[in-house]
């Protein structure tokens, strides 16, 4: 998995990619945090002696081990990268809309915006189609228990090509185990694959054996390709097992003894990796112990360190989070000003319900909601819950703010309250 992410943040680099948000699960992710998004080890080594990843005067409670998260620019591949692994929930997959939202977010932050040479369309549509989503990608890690069982997944698939929600495509890596919890995999599901949920969306599946390093980077290369030509989601299928039980504490022979007396007897990747490279002579065993006695010194050291080790704001608020001030940073006079000027809201009011010329609504919505919110907002009186809701939204948009309702309805609302969307008729 290492590999194959390493591949990917190369990939995406050289294709013009600046910034990647991974969502994943508890697996891996301390090795992920510390090989690839310099995590740093003293800090880690820090967390594991039951200490808060955050300084003492932060208004904040630490997480486990498994939810940690890092925001960091890397700099090793063809062009710089920024990566964000985001904190993770205890329900797995909940995290994966959480990470197409901050892709999305991402994209029309960065995007040039629409073009003009789309003027049969509406503005939503044509902006939603040309905007540029080929520099920020959701890297998606799961299990393949959770993938084909997990709801949450089929719905974050649904609304893949959907203008409101794509992101242009999300690269999925299924860390296939074989075995879910203790559940086998013929007890856990209908289908073959765990991938085969994917099919509705009619996207590429690549399955891989995780045994073979140069075919996992050459597949996790091939799936940025794709992404990034076709805007579509591709998944990458990890044929593997899992060595350990499900914890340090667990016993996997327990329950599937036959499939692990075959696993135990297995060279580990890493070996099987360097008995090739040695075979092919492109390493000495010499180089290989110098690099294991590197990396063992690395973390004997970090060790060491992180038993002075002190959070500091450096290490929990960078980037957009500099600047940060807490309530308790506030005196007592501190307020924020949140109103809006009467004439400002009046003629938020008026425009919300302005009709553009030619247009024909509906008789009744015009009888009963645009001319009556027009003699409210005259009246300065009577005002109901969606005309406020209205100069919220206006008063947010004026100032130069993004307003985004989305879900069912939401156009006209439930209740046909809203309207925020007109139809011609």
């Amino acid at each position: 998995m290492i590999s194959g992410v390493s591949s990917i943040m190369g990939s995406s680099s050289s294709l013009g990619v600046e910034s990647i948000v991974i969502g994943m699960p508890h697996r891996g992710r301390l090795n992920l945090l510390t090989s690839l998004l310099h995590f740093p080890i003293d800090l880690l080594f820090h967390k594991i002696q039951g200490n808060s990843e955050f300084p003492e005067d932060c208004l904040v409670s630490g997480d486990v081990l498994s939810h940690l998260a890092q925001s960091v620019d890397v700099n090793e591949y063809a062009h710089p990268l920024h990566v964000s692994l985001l904190h993770n929930p205890s329900h797995l997959e909940l995290v994966n809309p959480v990470t197409l939202g901050k892709v999305r977010s991402k994209q029309r932050i960065h995007s040039s915006g629409p073009s003009q040479d789309n003027t049969h369309q509406n503005e939503f549509q044509v902006e939603e189609r040309t905007r540029d989503r080929k520099k920020t990608v959701a890297l998606m890690i799961h299990g393949d228990a959770a993938f084909s069982a997990q709801g949450v997944i089929q719905e974050s698939l649904l609304l893949s090509l959907l203008p409101g929600y794509t992101t242009g495509g999300s690269i999925h890596l299924i860390v296939n185990n074989q075995v879910g919890f203790t559940t086998d995999q013929t007890f856990g599901r209908s289908s073959r694959y765990s991938s085969d949920i994917t099919s509705f969306i009619q996207v590429p599946v690549f399955h891989v054996n995780s045994e073979s390093i140069h075919d996992v980077i050459r597949v996790c290369r091939l799936a940025v390709e794709y992404r990034q030509k076709f805007g579509k989601d591709v998944v990458i299928d990890f044929i593997c097992y899992r060595r350990r039980g499900h914890n340090e504490l667990d016993d996997p022979t327990i329950t599937q003894p036959n499939m692990y007396k075959n696993i135990q007897n297995r060279p580990s990747v890493v070996q099987q990796y360097i008995q090739l490279l040695l075979k092919e002579k492109l390493v000495t065993e010499e180089t290989v112990n110098a690099i294991k006695t590197e990396i063992m010194n690395l973390f004997e050291e970090q060790l060491s360190l992180s038993r002075s080790f002190t959070p500091t704001s450096k290490t929990a608020f960078e980037g957009r989070w500099k600047g940060f001030v807490q309530v308790t940073d506030m005196n007592d006079s501190s307020s924020i000003d949140t109103g809006v000027p009467v004439d400002t809201l009046r003629h938020i009011g008026l425009a919300s319900v302005a009709l553009p010329d030619h247009f024909e609504v509906h008789d009744r919505l015009k009888k009963f909601f645009i001319n009556s919110r027009v003699e409210r907002i005259n009246q300065g009186k009577g005002l109901d819950w969606a005309t406020c809701e209205a100069l919220a939204f206006g008063s947010l948009v004026s100032e130069g703010y993004h307003v985004r309702i989305s879900g069912q309805d939401v156009g006209r609302g439930t209740f046909a309250q809203r309207h925020v969307i007109l139809t011609d008729h």
